[in-house]
């Protein structure tokens, strides 16, 4: 049933994919075309797949605040031992499988479990692209944020891979557009977005 909203020749659904979830998206749509289906539009939010995607900027996806000098030595550990294990991916891997799906209670366990979360992420995200990017007929909208990029292209490297519809800015840095205050800002460029989309 979920194959049959994707045929040609009725209302398709969109696809839409923030950070992360903007390569998920893009290779659900890869997948998708390989059974002869189609979304109506493919909407990403803020993923950079330019070349210098690998060395994300301050702000950016994948580089939170690092802890000063003055932070607490477990928090430089951790920050340290979460990179070792994200570069390593048979620990990358066994990692990926025994970290709890919701963050645990405590201050310290929190903080463990989003440190890592946010370097498994990236670590799955620059192995994905360490390899020939699929390349999809669907059109797609960038939505990028405000944050400036050193060198990066306005539509963030995605007319490497599919058809750019157009490019949206968007208030707000990779974390702060998908917050308030600029969340009404987001809604109204995700509608933008979707307005003309072929059988959406």
């Amino acid at each position: 049933a979920a194959r049959e909203a994707f045929a040609p020749g009725g209302p398709r659904p969109a696809l839409l994919g923030y950070s992360y979830g903007a390569a998920v998206a893009l290779e659900l749509a890869r997948l998708l075309e390989a059974e002869g289906l189609f979304a109506s539009r493919l909407v990403v939010l803020d993923l950079h797949l330019a070349p210098e995607r690998l060395t994300p900027a301050p702000g950016s996806f994948g580089d939170g605040p690092a802890p000063g000098p003055g932070a607490a030595p477990w928090a430089r550990w951790l920050r340290w031992r979460a990179r070792q294990v994200a570069e390593r991916p048979g620990r990358a891997r066994i990692a990926a499988r025994l970290l709890p799906r919701r963050p645990p209670p405590g201050v310290v366990a929190l903080s463990v479990w989003r440190e890592l979360e946010l370097r498994l992420r990236e670590a799955a995200l620059r192995s994905w692209v360490a390899g020939p990017l699929p390349r999809v007929a669907t059109e797609v909208v960038v939505l990028r944020s405000g944050h400036p990029r050193a060198h990066a292209p306005d539509d963030l490297g995605w007319s490497a891979v599919a058809p750019v519809r157009r490019t949206i800015a968007v208030p707000g840095d990779h974390f702060t557009m998908v917050r308030p205050p600029h969340r009404a800002a987001l809604v109204a460029a995700v509608e933008e977005a979707l307005a003309d989309a072929p059988g959406g």
